[in-house]
């Protein structure tokens, strides 16, 4: 079997799975938004309080809202896992998860800045920000803590092994959703959360920063929530089986 056929077969059936799921966790969605718009809103107020009291300030503001980031990534994680899973997300659940995955993500979390750090520091090249960023979707960071359950730095061999092993299948569906998400992140910046943000000059600026985060990331939540239950599809097959064994599956079974 080529590549292209695997390749196909995977998403055929990942892409089924991923409307099933996705249809059934509609909700997620709205608590996207309201999880990014508490943290947006939570950063701000700190900032413009602690923040004012000087460097200490600004760090221990920095320290507060990395913590409270990785409470909100560890529930919000815990609801993805039962996506894909096959349950429905409920209301009753928020809240109750938020430690399930939260020492792991602050290794996850804080590993990468660490690194950035240090080798702008002693070399003197700035690296972007989003540059981390691209490493968490390249390297299925948090696909490998809330489905692998591997703690402080195995995550990063595992995910050094699961790249190398499955680079081109696991490259080409982030490069095609990553695409379609910038676009569409550009275009409701542009024409939808700039203008929101304009006409509401006029009001508290805590109000317009909570007004935009939520209508932002509601908006992108319809796209990124596709996205991160097919991910999450995609890596529970490509993690769990080698080409050759998806073969012999396909000639015993058939397509």
């Amino acid at each position: 079997m080529d590549f292209f056929t695997d390749f196909k077969a995977i998403n055929k059936v990942v892409f089924k799975k991923t409307r099933e799921s996705y249809v059934k966790n509609l909700l997620l969605i709205p608590m996207f938004g309201l999880y990014v718009a508490v943290y947006v809103v939570a950063f701000a107020f700190l900032m413009m309080t602690l923040g004012q009291l000087g460097s200490a300030g600004g760090f221990l503001a920095s320290m507060i809202t990395w913590f409270f980031s990785c409470y909100l990534i560890s529930d919000y994680l815990t609801h993805l896992q039962q996506a894909i899973s096959g349950f429905k997300f409920k209301f009753k659940d928020v809240g109750k998860s938020y430690m399930n995955y939260f020492m792991p993500l602050l290794t996850a979390t804080a590993v990468p800045r660490i690194v950035v750090f240090l080798f702008s520091t002693l070399t003197r090249i700035y690296i972007p920000y989003y540059w981390i960023i691209i490493f968490y979707v390249i390297y299925a960071t948090f696909e490998i803590v809330y489905q692998k359950h591997i703690d402080h730095l195995e995550m990063f061999a595992y995910g050094h092994q699961f790249l190398k092993e499955n680079w081109l299948h696991w490259l080409i569906i982030n490069a095609i959703h990553g695409t379609g998400i910038g676009i569409f992140i550009y275009l409701i910046t542009r024409f939808v959360i700039t203008p929101l943000a304009l006409s509401m000059s006029a009001l508290p600026g805590l109000l317009i920063t909570a007004v935009t985060a939520l209508t932002f990331a509601v908006l992108i939540g319809i796209p990124l929530l596709f996205y991160f239950i097919y991910r999450g599809y995609i890596f529970k097959i490509l993690s769990v089986s080698s080409r050759r064994k998806r073969e012999y599956m396909r000639n015993i079974y058939g397509n």
